[in-house]
């Protein structure tokens, strides 16, 4: 019952997103044949705009060449690459559209000519991303499609054929994405399931191929390097994957972002120390990358080291102040080191940036919690449950903290409406409700958590049944019962949960509390 850990998850996505390699459009400029051109001068700096992120600049720049010189395919290509970029990043289906308009351009003028094949990557790169934004994969279809039907032409060359397996491997990946999104797992049948599975795998597969042939023809393709070894860790092929990013590493080897989604991987192998060098390396590499800092302090909260991730995530911060991410994460550091007024004021300023963060409110809602803000702690809960009505879970601790600021009534009456509605909360969290409400005793909920099989599942509901049984120990007055449980909760190790937390914050079992 951990938002915090919810999270702490996210980096893991962060990383995974974050990759601006894995989805460059055109290749860099000096690898790029440019027709002979007399604003030559003004379209390099266009290129080193993209190349920099400032795609408003870039388009500004190939627009101003195309009114001089209006029928220059590689000033097409550019703004073509840098309005569906700038699309991709603000969601703006109709400037990925309009960027395609633009990529037809470049390809009416020079598409037939061999030489110049790349004019095609910003007009296959965008069909993918409107994939996704219209959902349909129809336009991830078509990419896949006219991408190989260039790559079999004969004259070719192997560092386009490169780009476009690697462009024809990413449509495969976003077809699938869109197909999950539209596919209804609750109304298939069984035949229904398992031929979506199979098509699945055989577009990973593929993606795969493409992948490893991409990098066959240009080693230096780093975004095959790291989607290949992705996909392979997807497809359960650890050792394939391993082998992937070894090569990745072996062949950039002062590459900050290689070794940080290597050592994504390595943490969701559970291999924290090898995940922990791995991070290190990225940051020696390069000392402003904030998401290496990210990743190793997500590491080291693992570890249960959480003044070292603390200091990982003030870096972070103070590289990037507006980095949500590294907020909420240094605040879940915080959480677990006692300082729950810092803690208070990570995700207080993680919701100055985004007033709607459901994961924000609930984490500051912990904290509050356990810095006895009960009544202001019961708010926070109640606005993430607003946010996300389906983090039930935060509904019993919104009952708890309104019964620890003297509302009993007030929570019960709503935690029971809920349950009545239908709506409610299901399985352990049910039970831990029917508990709160005085519908069962604290032994059959502790008999619930012991019998669950899963021995990690059944640990963690042990601690929380362990945390609110001295909950309601504490609020009877009975305070040597109450600490009882609470080292009981604190006897399970499982330190990544909310009442693990708060039981430590009851017993006072924080250095200089």
């Amino acid at each position: 019952m951990s938002v915090g850990r919810c999270a702490a998850l996210l980096v893991i996505l962060a990383s995974l997103q974050s990759s601006a390699v894995a989805q460059f459009p055109f290749q860099q400029p000096n690898n790029f044949r440019q027709p002979q051109s007399p604003h030559e001068a003004i379209r390099q700096r266009g290129f080193d705009y993209y190349q920099k992120g400032q795609y408003r600049e870039a388009i500004k720049v190939a627009t101003q060449v195309l009114n001089v010189e209006p029928k220059d395919p590689v000033s097409f290509y550019l703004r073509a690459s840098a309005k569906i970029e700038l699309g991709r990043q603000s969601a703006d289906r109709l400037l990925i559209r309009e960027g395609i308009q633009d990529a037809r351009q470049a390809l009416a003028i020079r598409g037939g000519d061999d030489k110049f094949t790349n004019l095609y990557i910003p007009y296959l790169y965008g069909m993918s991303c409107l994939a996704i934004l219209e959902r349909k994969p129809s336009h991830a279809d078509t990419s896949i499609k006219t991408a190989g039907t260039i790559i079999d032409r004969p004259n070719v060359e192997k560092n386009d054929k490169s780009s476009l397996l690697y462009q024809r491997a990413f449509a495969r990946e976003q077809a699938n994405l869109v197909d999950s999104m539209l596919f209804d797992q609750t109304a298939a049948t069984p035949e229904d399931l398992r031929a979506f599975r199979a098509e699945q795998a055989e577009r990973r597969r593929d993606a795969i191929a493409d992948y490893a042939q991409a990098v066959k023809y240009n080693p230096k393709q780093m975004g095959s390097h790291i989607n290949m070894a992705k996909l392979l860790a997807v497809s359960g092929d650890v050792a394939g994957a391993t082998a992937a990013y070894t090569a990745a590493v072996q062949e950039f080897p002062r590459n900050a972002t290689i070794f940080n989604e290597r050592g994504v991987f390595l943490r969701q192998q559970g291999q924290l120390d090898e995940a922990i060098a791995d991070f290190t390396q990225a940051v020696a590499i390069q000392s402003d990358f904030a998401m290496g800092y990210i990743n190793r302090g997500f590491c080291l909260i693992d570890k249960g080291e959480n003044e070292a991730a603390e200091t990982d995530f003030n870096t972070a911060v103070g590289l990037n102040p507006r980095m949500s991410l590294a907020l909420s994460l240094r605040g879940t550091a915080r959480m677990s080191l006692g300082k729950s007024e810092p803690a208070i004021a990570d995700f207080s300023r993680q919701l100055e940036l985004n007033p709607k963060d459901a994961t924000a409110f609930a984490n500051r809602g912990f904290a509050r919690f356990f810095a006895k803000q009960f009544d202001e702690s019961a708010r926070d809960f109640q606005q993430a449950l607003q946010l996300q009505p389906t983090a039930l879970h935060l509904s019993v601790w919104r009952c708890l903290a309104l019964e620890r600021a003297g509302k009993t009534e007030q929570g019960h009456a709503e935690l029971q409406a809920l349950l009545d509605s239908g709506k409610g909360p299901q399985g352990w969290v049910a039970t831990v409700s029917r508990f709160l409400l005085g519908q069962s005793t604290g032994e059959e909920m502790l008999a619930a958590a012991t019998a669950v099989q899963d021995k990690r599942i059944s640990a963690a509901q042990q601690c929380e049944a362990q945390f609110y049984i001295g909950q309601r120990d504490l609020m009877a007055g009975n305070t040597e019962a109450a600490n009882t449980h609470f080292e009981a909760a604190l006897a399970t190790d499982a330190n990544y949960l909310s009442a693990f937390r708060g039981a430590k914050y009851e017993l006072g079992k924080f250095s200089g509390q």
